[in-house]
């Protein structure tokens, strides 16, 4: 399969690689969760970009601010880390798109693995990340 890279291609991979933020969406103050180990482990190994923990109900995670959706973040996001429920993935993939998100990192599962209702919500997941230019990892990625 011979595609050329192009420009679009190469600025995904920077994004993905050497994001200058990446929002945890489901961040927890529990690090046995998905969104409290992910985010514990970018402040651990220090990383150097803006981290942005998403969580509605709370007003802070691990210390650092929290916002109730991507949108209100208000800075560059470039890659959004998704550990929501499957039920709230749709809005958490519609979110992103809104507010620029360049490549959606999705860890939660149960899609096209689970049956055909899965297997559809993972469709309309790639649809919205289609329209939005989004690069999608994932689901089920870890």
């Amino acid at each position: 399969m011979d595609q050329a890279v192009t420009a679009p291609s190469i600025e995904a991979v920077r994004c993905a690689l050497d994001p200058r933020g990446v929002a945890i969406l489901g961040a927890s103050d529990d690090v046995m969760k998905w969104g409290g180990s992910i985010l514990n482990l970018l402040r651990k190994f220090n990383y150097r970009g803006a981290i942005y923990p998403v969580n509605p109900r709370a007003d802070a995670v691990q210390g650092l601010k929290a916002y109730p959706n991507v949108s209100a973040i208000g800075q560059p996001v470039d890659v959004a880390v998704v550990v929501v429920p499957q039920a709230l993935t749709l809005a958490a993939f519609e979110d992103c798109a809104r507010a620029g998100v360049k490549v959606v990192l999705m860890v939660t599962s149960q899609f096209a693995e689970s049956g055909a209702a899965g297997a559809a919500l993972q469709d309309q997941l790639l649809q919205v990340a289609r329209r939005a230019g989004m690069r999608s990892i994932g689901p089920n990625c870890m």
